[in-house]
């Protein structure tokens, strides 16, 4: 019998207000004595109609490119969204979890409803990826498979896990409850992953330099052999298949203000902004997981399980997790024998993983939100797409991705700008959905379709492990942050709020630690932009045209 979840509820500290110039200069408010000038000769101050600043005018709309061209489908009426004004802080000011909970309950659900009737695809599909906001000018079409952007949350962790602990004076008041330190008491954010070497099958398959097959030449060229963002998904350098989406409100304020390329951000900080102003207040931004799964047959899929408290602070992605479940489009439930993880090295890229082989339990495709890439989709799919979803096949069940093949959801974060430190919110596929207090108060959403019950939940909307306290309490979903090489002991508001222009921020070993309450004036910021919890703006900037 597995055991319970010993974790705290997954709530998070309240940032310090970090969008004081969210809204754009409003203007000097009425009365204010910088309003009232000096009156004429022979007329009372009090007589004189105030002098207001005229609040900077909205640009006319850009419209965001979509994939393929679809209309963007808003979420469903009954997510109520956005929340009503106040009554997400209200919950926060009372540390009361379960309105947020709920909250996000019903935006995980929405999100992940059908297009239309006739289209099963979830209505997220029809939102703004990275790749359509952040094209570089030369644009997806005239690059090669193996050139254009490649996915960044690795190559951050290649390079701070080779950074040497950071010289400094340990600080023996400082509140390290749950963190990972360096011998220097500094938090550590990244520990050394697997590395993924390009399968060979892959290779021969897509005509790529074999040569990328090899450990020794792929991380001595990680840049170049890495696979990179398709028109659908983006790399996540792993099994996990990514994709990036932004609602149509928020994609379009990205593209109005032009805040995806290089110029804007610079100017912006050349003038002393601190973070990035005038996101719109009903942005979504997800980014959400597949995992691979075979139309005929059992598909291996690895399940979390809390590691015990001596186990934290190491890399515990998914690759080494001790359960698996097998995934039978079809399948009746029983046991069935499955294999898993092929091609995989060490950090090192040193030494093969050991390919595992197991008797587990067989779970249904309709626990899961899934897709089938049928041949008409798998068509219509760009060639660095195709790459992403074969070489995630390889490695997960050492066979190729085929046309009829389906991709199912096993993590999704959600955020929100409904409040202005963002909303956090993220969701992964359990086999053990009602247990421990990741499955906690689900509310009854009798129009919502699909498994959105077979999924836990983390959510992190500004409530501190104590009250007023500097600490954050443990919040993270275990197939994105653990697999990014970040602790269990890791915090998502502490990492979206270090989202900054340029990205050196990130990586600053004698900064606080991935539990620490960050407020946007700490010395980590100096001279940097933040981008409002936006790591992609910060990752993806592309060259102005």
């Amino acid at each position: 019998m597995m055991k319970r979840s010993r974790m705290k509820p997954p709530t998070l500290a309240l940032a310090s207000v970090l969008l004081a110039s969210c809204g754009g200069d409003a203007g000097t408010r009425v009365g204010d004595k910088e309003a009232v000038g000096k009156a004429p000769e022979g007329e009372k101050p009090e007589d004189r109609t105030p002098e207001v600043k005229t609040p900077e005018a909205e640009p006319p709309v850009v419209k965001a490119p979509t994939p393929d061209g679809l209309k963007p489908v808003p979420l469903p009426e009954w997510v109520g969204f956005p929340a009503a004004p106040g009554e997400l802080q209200a919950a926060i000011d009372a540390r009361d979890p379960a309105p947020l909970r709920q909250h996000a309950w019903r935006l995980f659900a929405g999100i992940n409803q059908r297009i239309s009737a006739e289209d099963p695809r979830p209505l997220w599909w029809t939102w703004s990826t990275t790749t359509q906001l952040f094209e570089q000018p030369a644009g997806p079409p005239t690059l090669t498979a193996m050139t254009g952007h490649r996915h960044m949350a690795r190559a951050l962790a290649a390079a701070a896990v080779a950074r040497p602990p950071a010289p400094g004076t340990p600080d023996p008041d400082r509140d390290h409850t749950d963190e990972c330190v360096d011998a220097n008491n500094n938090g550590v954010i990244f520990y050394a992953g697997p590395t993924y070497v390009l399968p060979m099958a892959t290779v021969k398959r897509f005509g790529l330099d074999p040569r990328c097959a090899d450990p020794t030449y792929f991380l001595a060229n990680t840049d170049a052999c890495a696979l990179k963002d398709g028109t659908h998904f983006q790399s996540n350098g792993d099994i996990l298949v990514a994709t990036e989406s932004y609602s149509e409100p928020g994609a379009d304020r990205i593209e109005t203000l032009r805040y995806n390329e290089a110029a804007t951000l610079q100017g912006l900080l050349a003038a002393g902004t601190k973070v990035l102003p005038r996101l719109a207040t009903q942005q979504v931004t997800t980014k959400h997981m597949y995992w691979p799964v075979k139309a005929r047959g059992r598909s291996a899929l690895p399940v979390f399980r809390e590691p015990p408290r001596d186990r934290w602070c190491q890399y515990n992605g998914y690759e080494g997790w001790a359960d698996l479940i097998a995934v039978e489009p079809g399948g009746a439930g029983g046991k069935g024998a499955v294999d898993f993880l092929f091609g995989v090295y060490d950090s090192a890229g040193k030494k093969v993983l050991p390919t595992r082989h197991a008797t587990v339990d067989v779970h249904p495709l309709d626990e899961f939100y899934a897709q089938q890439i049928d041949q008409a989709r798998w068509d219509a799919l760009d060639v660095k797409d195709q790459m992403m979803l074969d070489a995630a096949s390889q490695w997960a069940h050492g066979k190729p991705f085929e046309p009829g093949d389906h991709v199912v959801t096993v993590a999704m974060h959600i955020i929100t700008r409904e409040i202005p430190q963002w909303t956090l919110q993220s969701a992964w596929w359990s086999d053990l959905p009602d247990a421990g207090p990741y499955a906690a108060d689900r509310p009854e959403l009798p129009r919502a379709q699909g498994p959105w019950r077979h999924y836990l939940m983390t959510v992190e909307d500004g409530i501190t492990r104590e009250p007023g306290g500097a600490a954050l309490p443990v919040a993270f979903n275990p197939f994105i942050e653990l697999a990014a090489t970040h602790p269990v002991a890791t915090n998502c508001r502490n990492c979206h709020i270090r989202a900054s222009w340029p990205t050196s921020s990130y990586l600053t070993g004698t900064g606080p630690g991935p539990l620490a309450n960050i407020g946007v004036d700490d010395e980590i910021f100096a001279g940097l932009l933040l981008t409002d919890f936006q790591w992609v703006i910060a990752d993806r900037v592309k060259a102005s045209k």
